[in-house]
């Protein structure tokens, strides 16, 4: 048992390189108990249709993700605040069809736009999937009727 579960978990990293579209530290936007906003730094990973994050540590314990949809959008957020006063430079929204928002900051102008862009075609991506899935549901539904 434990050779197969060794095995898997080999599986598992392979499979997620392989899929990993980009991957990087950012912050994200969170909320305390208090309602308080505070940003903390995150280790993020693009894989699959999800966006993977994880205290940057590097430990996998307690990796959260979040799921991109056909119509989730991405855009740069020009007032991002980090409270204080203080402007969070580099800050990006996600949002899916859920209505789930995360709210995230690159160190720099590149990354985000490296982020956003590979966001947009995660999503793209997606859309193909579902129009071609639709389409073809659409055929079986003539196929059938004749």
């Amino acid at each position: 048992v434990a050779e197969l579960e060794g095995a898997l978990e080999e599986y598992r990293a392979i499979v997620e390189k392989v899929q990993t579209r980009k991957e990087g530290l950012l912050r994200k936007k969170t909320r305390s108990r208090l309602v308080k906003q505070t940003w903390h730094v995150k280790l993020f990973k693009l894989v699959g249709n999800a966006l993977l994050h994880r205290d940057a540590d590097n430990s996998s314990s307690g990796e959260k993700s979040y799921a991109l949809d056909s119509s989730t959008s991405v855009e740069p957020v020009l007032d991002a605040s980090a409270g204080g006063g203080r402007q969070i430079r580099n800050s990006f929204k996600v949002t899916n069809s859920k209505g789930e928002e995360l709210m995230l900051a690159a160190i720099d102008r590149v990354d985000m736009s490296e982020w956003v862009a590979a966001v947009k075609e995660t999503v793209a991506d997606l859309l193909v999937v579902a129009e071609r899935t639709a389409d073809q549901a659409a055929r079986f539904a003539t196929e059938t009727e004749n």
